[in-house]
């Protein structure tokens, strides 16, 4: 209801401007111009110009009730369905191919899907393969940084059940190669494979301190079982180096709570690193005095 520069829409004109905005955006051939052979000229020109914040407008326009009054089965003349709307967006952006769209602004159509095909599952439909599309292109390599939105769209889809008619072994390949190890974690503990739940801590340097909590979790929560204490037990002293690069601190109150028993191994570790293996000891030894970080 909001009006452009300033100011709001009087009521009853509410529902016009919607209408009419759909109408034009919706248009399916330029009127001005009937030999363009462009469909949906409008939709396509607003791609073009600013694929993202298009595609941002059209999300927070998918959340007006209107969409799910149509969905429903009530009749609003000039409300199209959020279904239409992909269809369309689909066509005129990997169907038709008339015009080349940059992988960007691929990449912004395929964040879109993700995310509002995971709100609204009951109102968009999409074919499967173009999810294995949009799987594929958010886990390609191409980029020297781990990109966070595509990694959070993907668990999204996940979050939404999406992804489970996706074989888990291929999606944990391309998770993996991609570096979304937020989604490795959830795959790895549906399999109960702690040990490599905690390889997606220390490979995620944003995330490593997160281990200790982790390890701790697993050590005295009753819903563990031996062979998975056991596991981590491995894991932990497999990659104590990794542990202790993090923080050494923590690392020695990690081990005198849930490790008493193998502190002469990790020291031994250490033979050929005095100065980590002193302050490891250091940490066992006087904890109060040299602990920085407490395991919650």
């Amino acid at each position: 209801g909001l009006a452009y520069p300033t100011g709001n829409i009087p009521s009853d004109k509410i529902l016009l401007a919607k209408t009419s905005i759909y109408e034009t955006l919706l248009t399916r051939q330029n009127s001005h111009d009937p030999s363009d052979k462009f469909t949906y000229p409008h939709i396509r020109t607003l791609l073009q110009f600013d694929a993202r914040e298009f595609l941002n407008v059209l999300a927070f326009a998918f959340e007006e009730k209107d969409f799910d009054l149509v969905q429903a089965g009530e009749d609003l003349p000039g409300i199209p369905t959020r279904q239409l709307i992909v269809d369309i967006l689909l066509r005129v952006m990997l169907h038709e191919r008339l015009i080349q769209f940059t992988p960007s602004q691929v990449g912004s159509l395929f964040t879109f899907l993700a995310r509002q095909g995971a709100k609204h599952r009951s109102s968009i439909k999409v074919d499967g393969d173009i999810y294995d599309q949009v799987l594929t292109y958010f886990t390609k390599t191409d980029e020297d940084v781990v990109n966070e939105e595509r990694q959070q769209a993907v668990l999204e889809l996940w979050h939404s059940g999406v992804l489970k008619k996706f074989d888990e072994e291929r999606l944990l390949v391309m998770a993996d190669s991609a570096r979304f190890y937020r989604l490795c974690e959830l795959l790895y503990e549906k399999k109960r494979q702690y040990g490599k739940v905690l390889s997606c801590y220390f490979k995620d340097p944003h995330r490593r301190h997160q281990a200790f909590s982790y390890i701790h979790q697993i050590m005295t929560d009753d819903q563990f079982t031996e062979p998975d204490k056991e596991e981590c037990t491995v894991a932990v002293m497999e990659n104590c180096d990794i542990l202790l690069k993090t923080d050494v601190r923590a690392t020695a109150q990690l081990i005198v709570m849930d490790f008493p028993l193998e502190v002469a191994e990790v020291t031994y570790k250490l033979q050929n690193n005095t100065d980590l293996q002193f302050e490891l000891l250091k940490g066992i030894f006087d904890p109060k005095s040299s602990s920085k970080q407490e395991i919650q």
